[in-house]
């Protein structure tokens, strides 16, 4: 029986040990965040913090997101470079305080004359059973007060320039998004059919300007937003 009682305290001992491994193995004071380049006549832009402890940092084209990557919690100013002739300028810079175990999305926007630079705080709590989340995020050249549709359903109104809503949940399904700024003419623009999958979480970006029809012409991209890629 004492033999019994010991292997028992000595599994109950490698047990907790294991725990204390796995839980000493995790990352402490880490903030997760992602950069969206949707600045016209940027090219290719890299991003940083001021203290250059952000991982997995890499070019980052225009109209493309890097994903979350990792950063030491606390007080930051974000960085946005461009490659200028060989030489690396800064384009824009945002301070804020990023917080251990949230999610955060850097967004840069306008053009690279004007550009709009900005950070928000992701909520990323799983949607209702058989829902999806989706948010809108105004970054286009053009100064536009949105309206946005999904589907028939009416998702926000009056989004501004280098404005982003609040993540709003729809019923899973396949969708046309649509945006458009009722007080001007020739400003609507649409996303073409997709499949918005129970459960998942997704950011639709306006990017781009009206007058650069062949260049830079203003247009929505959708981005998931899946914190384990």
């Amino acid at each position: 029986m004492k033999r019994q009682y010991a292997v028992v305290l000595c599994l109950i001992s490698i047990l907790a040990l294991g725990c204390n491994k796995t839980k000493d193995s995790t990352p402490a004071n880490i903030a997760h965040v992602q950069f969206l380049n949707g600045c016209v006549a940027t090219g290719d832009v890299y991003v940083a913090d001021s203290l250059k402890t952000l991982s997995g940092v890499r070019g980052l084209d225009y109209d493309t997101a890097t994903g979350y990557l990792s950063l030491a919690a606390g007080a930051e100013r974000m960085m946005v470079y461009i490659n200028s002739f060989g030489n690396a300028r800064p384009l824009q810079t945002a301070s804020t305080t990023f917080y251990a175990n949230n999610y955060y999305s850097v967004f840069a926007g306008g053009i690279i004359t004007n550009p709009s630079f900005f950070v928000t705080d992701d909520d990323l709590s799983a949607p209702a059973q058989g829902m999806a989340k989706i948010r809108f995020v105004n970054l286009s050249a053009d100064t536009l007060s949105e309206t946005v549709i999904v589907g028939s359903n009416l998702l926000e109104v009056h989004v501004n320039t280098a404005t982003c809503t609040p993540y709003h949940t729809v019923i899973a399904g396949k969708y046309v998004i649509k945006t458009y700024d009722p007080a001007k003419a020739g400003t609507t623009d649409s996303l073409l059919p997709h499949t918005y999958l129970a459960d998942s979480i997704y950011t639709v970006a306006l990017t781009g300007r009206g007058v650069d029809s062949l260049d830079y012409p203003r247009h929505l991209t959708l981005f998931l937003n899946d914190p384990n890629k």
